[in-house]
């Protein structure tokens, strides 16, 4: 490494930092894209860096551990993959006669996939490896190790190049991230503390309870990234698992963000994981939707709308219809539909939501509205 990475050099200093501007621009699309892949390594992204940093914003220790674990990262991974692959991957095939040009091309080519490849979580067992995250992932590290391979050819077999830009990259993505993370949790708060003032949520808080309508008036507005009122299917992909959702919520909100709620209006396929939610929603409707509370039931307040009767669904006379598409052609639910879903599927008692970040990072919400 002391005699490979010259990074005594301002040179190498330039080639890195230039060279992880490429990075830097696909990390963004894949940040920005809908993509189904995109949006698990975003979710596995979000996960990482909370649990490292927190929700809070601190972002001189932020700063200063992404510029750590660049550092080590890249100087680790670059040493072994650039500095001790690919040289042997190009020895091996000038061995077998091949010219030295075709022999450093396919070395680039094969260790950029051995890089993609050991990037993936080969300890979750085979289904897990056969999903569209799997998938992004492989080629988002692959194209990364390509792209490192060939800055260590600019850079006349110096490691310093790849070094740096790897270095930088992994920084970049840490502290964006965290950036991102808690200017979202600080606004979702804002805005959670202007709805708990609304006689929307007073009328939940009578039915559920103070706490239930905080948490979920937080979780909506942790999950609404872009601030519009409502969430999505891509939102909800994303947000869900990075603020500690629980399966059956995801289940519920999916379903309801269908277009059309088919989940919701027919009977589940034999096996169906949602065959156990809608046996809740097989009560009359005028049942399905009642609290015990205080010793007595009362009737919840819904935007549902249809309950299953039979193997059919029926309309539940005075509310209002499921949520259909959305202006893009998607689903999207609003503060109300989205808490009268969990109200629905029952999830806030069986989630820990004292344990959801969003609660513990954003307690002026609950001084301020006391």
């Amino acid at each position: 490494l002391s005699s490979n990475a010259h990074l005594n050099l301002p040179s190498t200093w330039l080639v890195g930092a230039v060279g992880a501007l490429p990075l830097i621009a696909l990390g963004r699309a894949v940040e920005t894209s809908d993509a189904p892949g995109a949006a698990d390594i975003n979710s596995a992204t979000n996960r990482l860096v909370l649990n490292m940093l927190g929700a809070r914003p601190q972002p001189l220790f932020a700063l200063a551990v992404a510029l750590a674990l660049g550092a080590l990262v890249g100087t680790v991974e670059e040493t072994l993959f650039r500095g001790q692959v690919l040289p042997t991957l190009v020895a091996s095939a000038q061995a077998k006669g091949w010219e030295h040009g075709d022999a450093l091309v396919h070395a680039v080519a094969a260790s950029g996939l051995l890089f993609g490849a050991a990037h993936l979580n080969v300890f979750a067992g085979p289904k897990a490896l056969v999903t569209a995250e799997t998938a992004a992932t492989l080629g988002l590290q692959s194209a990364s190790g390509l792209w490192f391979g060939i800055l260590a050819c600019v850079g006349s077999g110096s490691l310093g190049a790849p070094i740096v830009a790897h270095g930088l990259y992994d920084a970049y993505t840490i502290y964006s991230t965290h950036v991102s993370l808690t200017n979202q949790v600080r606004q979702a708060g804002q805005r959670a503390l202007h709805f708990l003032s609304e006689p929307a949520a007073m009328k939940w808080e009578r039915l559920r309870g103070a706490d239930w309508v905080r948490s979920g008036a937080l979780l909506f507005h942790l999950l609404d990234v872009n601030g519009d009122g409502e969430i999505d299917e891509a939102e909800l992909r994303v947000g869900g698992p990075t603020h500690g959702l629980p399966d059956e919520a995801m289940e519920a909100l999916r379903a309801a963000l269908r277009p059309g709620n088919e989940a919701w209006a027919g009977e589940p396929a034999p096996g169906s994981k949602w065959r156990g939610l809608c046996a809740r929603f097989s009560t009359p409707c005028a049942d399905s939707g009642k609290k015990e509370a205080g010793g007595g039931e009362q009737a919840m307040p819904s935007t549902l709308g249809r309950c299953k009767a039979g193997a059919r669904a029926a309309a539940v006379p005075g509310l209002d219809p499921l949520p259909g598409p959305g202006p893009r052609g998607r689903a999207t639910l609003a503060i109300e539909e989205f808490l009268d879903v969990l109200a629905h599927a029952r999830v806030f008692r069986q989630a820990n939501v004292a344990a959801w970040r969003a609660r513990r990072s954003t307690k002026r919400v609950r001084r301020h509205h006391e």
